[in-house]
């Protein structure tokens, strides 16, 4: 019976703790919202500051048994086995997916395009941030012969050359003994367009983040201000002290 009735005296030391802290916490509503405010206006004030990144994409099909003929040219008359459209488009997708091609335009083409100060960075550094603005995939992967070429950069029209010219530099196939502007390996599906509106920074999502970080920091300052203001008169035991101090990190917490 002692130790239901202590149990109950603690569980009801709890809620009046709990219900001073609310209490608390709400005299101190001002000061929550205008940290809140102040940091979400600091994550607007960024938005502008930043640099904006535009993408652009390409997507690519296989060619057409015309676009392939000039391949074919002479291989009937001379009893060899003709191109097939699947054959030339194969060989495509895997140049256009191979780290030789990726390698020869970050060299040739992305290095040259840097700043003089950032060219100075270590290459692995740099082929880390290529890769994390260029990439090749499949977006269906139950169609992975249907890649997507895209391209993120600050400058909307050099995202949109690029990709031009990664998908052409892809299309010049050495074990085919022809010139590249007769014939066609590729059908592009859809161009890279030159891009309008820039992904980031996301305006939105900088705002959400500010107003969650901004409530955060201010219901911490609250707490902590809480914790340390001494009432006139007020006389508390160290027990019942540490309990709202547990209960404010458990709020916090959550």
């Amino acid at each position: 019976m002692q130790d239901m009735g202590a149990h109950s005296n603690a569980y009801r030391d709890d809620e009046i703790d709990l219900r001073e802290l609310i209490k608390g916490l709400w005299a101190q509503k001002v000061l929550i919202s205008s940290v809140t405010a102040l940091v979400a206006a600091d994550a607007l004030a960024y938005v502008p500051l930043a640099t904006p990144v535009y993408e652009t994409k390409a997507t690519v099909l296989p060619p057409l048994l015309s676009d392939i003929a000039p391949y074919n040219v002479g291989r009937r008359e001379a009893s060899l086995t003709l191109f097939s459209t699947e054959k030339v488009y194969a060989l495509f997708t895997r140049s256009l997916n191979s780290q030789s091609l990726a390698r020869g335009f970050f060299r040739e083409v992305y290095i040259p395009s840097l700043p003089e100060s950032v060219r100075a960075e270590p290459e692995d550094q740099l082929w880390d941030r290529f890769n994390q603005q260029l990439s090749t995939k499949a977006p269906n992967k139950q169609r992975p012969e249907l890649p997507e070429i895209s391209m993120q950069h600050s400058d909307p029209r050099l995202a949109a050359d690029w990709v031009d010219q990664f998908v052409s530099n892809a299309s010049i196939l050495r074990p085919i003994d022809t010139k590249p502007d007769n014939v066609a390996v590729f059908t592009l599906d859809s161009p890279a367009a030159l891009p309008q509106t820039p992904i980031k920074p996301k305006k939105t999502l900088i705002l959400a983040s500010g107003l969650i970080l901004g409530g955060m920091l201010g219901l911490f300052a609250a707490l902590l201000r809480n914790m340390l203001r001494v009432k006139p008169g007020a006389c508390r035991s160290n027990t019942v002290t540490a309990r709202t101090a547990r209960s404010a990190v458990i709020i916090a917490a959550n």
